[in-house]
């Protein structure tokens, strides 16, 4: 149970001057280098702030879990599920990897490949640019935890 409660403090700091495990780096950078094609289209469209502005990392590394794309301004992670995520196993981890970066601050957005598109995105990402940003290390009502 303590571990779980260092995790979900870890967590809440955000991905600055967090400890990566040199295994998930290299796994980050090898997920960089070979994208799926809908991450491929859509790290085209974020990249360079290409949505609204928003600034972009792709295969960042979060507490642990490798994220297709994260906005540290909106401390957004969005995720391009692909056909293996409607397997039940999956969608159950899929769902207590949400749980858990909710629970640490973030704000999770899941889209399937099929959706990808300017428009998509640009309606997704909009709702959330007019809501201020959650603050570092905060928990996901914006207060001291």
């Amino acid at each position: 149970m303590r571990r779980d409660r260092v995790d979900l403090e870890r967590a809440k700091r955000g991905v600055v001057n967090q400890r990566i495990n040199p295994v998930k780096l290299e796994l980050a950078r090898s997920f960089r280098r070979h994208p799926t094609k809908s991450e491929a289209r859509t790290w085209a469209l974020l990249r360079r702030r290409g949505i609204l502005g928003m600034k972009f990392r792709r295969q960042q590394v979060i507490d642990g879990f490798i994220v297709d794309f994260y906005c540290a301004g909106h401390r957004l992670v969005l995720e391009i599920d692909g056909a293996v995520h409607d397997d039940r196993i999956q969608a159950e981890q899929d769902a207590e990897r949400t749980a858990h970066l909710t629970a640490g601050g973030f704000q999770v957005l899941r889209l399937p490949n099929s959706s990808v598109s300017r428009q998509t995105l640009v309606r997704l990402l909009g709702r959330l640019r007019h809501r201020s940003p959650l603050p570092r290390g905060r928990g996901d009502r914006g207060e001291a935890s």
